[in-house]
């Protein structure tokens, strides 16, 4: 079963964003996320708060039934800038 990390991997791999550009779109929104928890996440070494999974979902357009449980398809899959 994927877990919340590899559900981000997956969607970040979709975008074609490293870890970096992500944690870089999320500071451009205002809502940053660094390079390092986005990291943690997708090693499954911390959990991620909702606030940081709905901050990350926001700069990868994903749906919030992908990202809890990994039904219905992560949505639109690319963030709005990179389409």
């Amino acid at each position: 079963m994927a877990t919340v990390g590899d559900r981000l991997a997956q969607a970040r791999g979709y975008a074609l964003l490293s870890q970096q550009e992500l944690a870089d779109l999320t500071t451009d929104l205002g809502e940053s996320v660094s390079r390092a928890t986005i990291a943690r996440i997708e090693a499954g070494t911390v959990w991620p708060q909702r606030a940081t999974l709905r901050r990350l979902a926001k700069v990868l357009a994903i749906s919030a039934r992908w990202r809890a449980t990994g039904g219905g398809g992560p949505g639109a899959g690319r963030p709005s800038r990179l389409r």
